[in-house]
This record gives C-alpha cells, sequence and structure tokens, in this order.
C-alpha cells in the first residue's frame, strides 16, 4: 500500500500479499530482441509476440486509467478483452462528463466485469496526481499528448508499470523526461508497453521480416503518403476559459498535441524506422496552412512535406496533409523501394522489379493488433518477464518532432540537434482552469501559427 493511500478506498485491503509487491518482484530479466537508435543512450526493445495466451493465473491485476477520451475508452475495453484477471479501478479525467461516458461505454461493452464507484473517479487537472494514491497496478495514459512527460514520471516514481499511447511528448524537452523516466523504470523494473500497435500485428510483423531478410533487396528509399481529412472541430461555449477551450481542442495547439505531425504521424514514422533499423540523422522539409485557417483550427499546420535521411543513405519522403478536400481521396500507405523490387507496407504487398506479386498479405490478420498489444503487456507482467517499448517508441516520437521542427524554422536539422534541443511547449504546472495556457490569441481571436523560417 502507498503512503497515504485510504484503506477504505482500497479494493485489494483483505489481500494477505499485495498485487504490487507480487508483480515488481516477479518481474525478472527475461531475453528479448534489441535494436539500439543513434543518439539515444536508451536500447530500444522490439517485441514480435503474437497470439499472447489469455489463460488466467488467478493473480488480480488493478488498472486505472489516466484520460476518459475515446483512445482511452478504447485501451480499457482491449485489455478487458483479452485480460480475464484485470480489473479497472480508477479513472481520471480534466472533465467530469468524459468519465461518465467513460463508464457507460466500457460497462455496457463489459457488464459485469467493469465498476468504479464514485469515490475512485478523480475529476480535474490534478486527477492523475489523486489516482495514484489508488491501489493500482498498471496506469494507462491517454491524455493529450502534451501531459504524458509529467504523468509517465509520477507513474513510474510510483511503481506503476504503464502503457502510454503515442506519442510520448511534444518536444525533446519533454522527450528527455521521459528518457530518464524510463531508465529508473528499468531499475524498478517496471513493464512498459506504448501505443505503436502495428508492431503486435502479424501482417506488419511478416512484411518487415521479408524485407529485412532481403525480399527487395536493399532498401534505397520509402515513401510516406498521408492523405486524410482531418478530425472534429469543438466549438467555443459560453463563458469557457481560454485554457479549458484549448484542452477541449487539444488537436490544434502544438504545446497539447504537438501538431498533427507528432500526434498522428510518428505510427508511419515508427514502420520506417522499424524496417530501417535506425532513426534518420537529418531532415529537411516545409510544411503550412492551406485549408485548414482561422481561429477554429488553432496553430498548427495542416500539410508537411519532408525528407529523413539516415545513416545506411536510405531515404524517406513523406508527404502529408489534412484537407477536408481529401474526403475523397483518403489515402494512407508507405512504399519501400529496393534493388530487386518494391513493397507496399499498410496494402502488404511485396512485388519484384517486373511488378510480379512476391507476398500478399492475410486479407484479415490474425490477431487484433490493438488488443495484442495489451495482451503481450500484461502476459509479460503476470509472467514476471522484462518489457519495455520506450525506446523505438521516443525514436519515432523524436521523428516526427524533429520534421517539425525542419517545417517551422525552415532548415535542416540534425538528429542530435533536435535531441539535445531545450525547446519546450509545456507551459508552468497548471492547476485550474484559470490559468493561462502557453498560446494566447490576438484582439481579433487569431493564434499564432509559425511561419516559415520565423519560428517564435
Amino acid at each position: 500500500m502507498l503512503p497515504n493511500q485510504s484503506k477504505k478506498q482500497s479494493p485489494s485491503k483483505t489481500e494477505k500479499r499485495p498485487r504490487r509487491e507480487f508483480l515488481r518482484e516477479t518481474l525478472t530479466a527475461a531475453t528479448c530482441a534489441k535494436w539500439t537508435s543513434t543518439g539515444l543512450g536508451v536500447t530500444l526493445g522490439v517485441h514480435t509476440t503474437t497470439n499472447a495466451s489469455s489463460a488466467s493465473n488467478g493473480q488480480t491485476i488493478n488498472v486505472g486509467l489516466v484520460g476518459c477520451g475515446g483512445r482511452g475508452v478504447g485501451v480499457i475495453n482491449n485489455i478487458l478483452d483479452r485480460n480475464p484477471d484485470a480489473r479497472v479501478v480508477a479513472l481520471a479525467d480534466i472533465f467530469q462528463p468524459r468519465i461518465d461516458n467513460a463508464v457507460r461505454t466500457i460497462s455496457r461493452k463489459h457488464q459485469g466485469k467493469f465498476s468504479v464507484p464514485k469515490a475512485r473517479q478523480f475529476v480535474g487537472l490534478t486527477a492523475y496526481e489523486e489516482l495514484m494514491n489508488e491501489d493500482v497496478d498498471v496506469v494507462v495514459l491517454a491524455t493529450p499528448p502534451g501531459f504524458r512527460p509529467q504523468h509517465f514520471e509520477l507513474a513510474i516514481q510510483t511503481g506503476r508499470h504503464v502503457f502510454m499511447e503515442n506519442p510520448l511528448a511534444v518536444d525533446a524537452t519533454g522527450i528527455r523526461r521521459v528518457v530518464a523516466a524510463n531508465k529508473l523504470a528499468l531499475r524498478k523494473k517496471l513493464a512498459v508497453g506504448c501505443g505503436f500497435q502495428y508492431r503486435h500485428s502479424k501482417n506488419t510483423q511478416d512484411m518487415c521480416t521479408r524485407l529485412q531478410g532481403g525480399a527487395i533487396g536493399k532498401i534505397r528509399s520509402i515513401r510516406v503518403e498521408s492523405q486524410r481529412s482531418g478530425v472534429w472541430v469543438r466549438p467555443r461555449q459560453p463563458n469557457q476559459s481560454e485554457l479549458e477551450y484549448q484542452l477541449t481542442n487539444w488537436y490544434y495547439f502544438v504545446w497539447l498535441s504537438g501538431d498533427y505531425l507528432v500526434e498522428q504521424g510518428c505510427q508511419n514514422l515508427d514502420l520506417c524506422n522499424w524496417v530501417i533499423g535506425n532513426s534518420p540523422v537529418q531532415v529537411t522539409g516545409s510544411g503550412g496552412r492551406k485549408e485548414r485557417q482561422g481561429p477554429d483550427h488553432g496553430e498548427i499546420y495542416d500539410h508537411f512535406d519532408l525528407e529523413y535521411s539516415y545513416r545506411d543513405g536510405t531515404t524517406v519522403k513523406l508527404k502529408s496533409s489534412h484537407w477536408p478536400s481529401n474526403k475523397d481521396k483518403l489515402r494512407n500507405e508507405i512504399t519501400v523501394e529496393g534493388a530487386r523490387g518494391s513493397a507496399e507496407f499498410i496494402s502488404g504487398n511485396i512485388n519484384d522489379s517486373k511488378g510480379n506479386a512476391i507476398w500478399r498479405s492475410s486479407k484479415s490478420d490474425s490477431v487484433n493488433m490493438y488488443q495484442e498489444e495489451q495482451a503481450v503487456l500484461f502476459q509479460a507482467i503476470q509472467r514476471g518477464q522484462r518489457y519495455n517499448e520506450v525506446g523505438q517508441a521516443v525514436a519515432a516520437t523524436m521523428t516526427g518532432i524533429m520534421g517539425r521542427m525542419a517545417a517551422y524554422e525552415g532548415r535542416e536539422i540534425k538528429w542530435d540537434d533536435a535531441f539535445a534541443s531545450r525547446e519546450t511547449y509545456l507551459p508552468q504546472e497548471i492547476k485550474s482552469f484559470a490559468d493561462s495556457p502557453p498560446s494566447l490569441p490576438d484582439k481579433f481571436g487569431d493564434y499564432q501559427v509559425p511561419a516559415r523560417g520565423k519560428l517564435t
């Protein structure tokens, strides 16, 4: 039991041995594949386990959710789908309606398996701290990524296993906090999973194995094409403070989302790093706003055009847009060009240089990758296996961050310089909706958008 933990609220008070003590003691070192990224100073664990067992060992694992939006609810449903020993015991969010919706949604899907009383539903900007005082073994972090470093730090400091959604931060300052906290997690033998679900897809694992095995010869270049129509816009409400408005529309503010390239593009960039086997050494590029303009879209860009260079000479060209006009021509593909052929990573096609099929992925993946990433994490905890995905997730997040820096600043950005950057978007710790966010509108209600080469 943690210091200051209320016995009255602890769901495990009658157990002879605290679960967290059991889980921590049994999480011993196990062999896993290793992959090292230039400049990180951490080892990136690559996990290719599929079809993780859902068998119960009778040891209940208490789960707490920080961030009760759609992604957080989805993670909890995935956990309960595959892990019979998991039970959700605490919820935390800035807004009460999101907690209420989470309770309704999860209860409908998992009747009889989910019950969180009001006493363990925590609301507000410091709700995550209150949740950490509960008897929670695994913490799910699914808030806007700007808060990820401080939430991860506290979870590790208080001895919790963690699953956190991508990306892991919005700037290099936050990334360094994550790396430092993860070193503590490794010393404490705490398991950490990260939300890069493609790593747990049988089809993408098979694709990566074949490409790395030389199916199309030496990989020369990769082309990332992402044409999407964007996401929601939530109108400003009467009597809403500026901070509350930005938290409600977090996607459109760099301090909360990292810009959409970081928030959504890091998944594709992770696949590129995975296939190449390293992170890029430099990037150049541009970006801006074409269709999503005006105060309703905050301060972020709606398109990027980037070129990454890797140490072995491989290049990755990324062309991405989030325009309403894309709605009839949506596309998300990663095309890998090799000396003897090419591959479409997302579609799952490998062809020789004449266009003849070498391999096709299964029409339907044999496992649900969202469920699998939870099953593998919880299985590792229960079996006492060392498990940590932070290194590869840090590399993917930093790849997105350095791309944003190149577009905003209008110059070549090197990996080492980006990783060492003192740039930070996170404001001083905020405690109430009356506090000011780091970005404020002008007298006309417009936000300052980064102009190429004129970053403020």
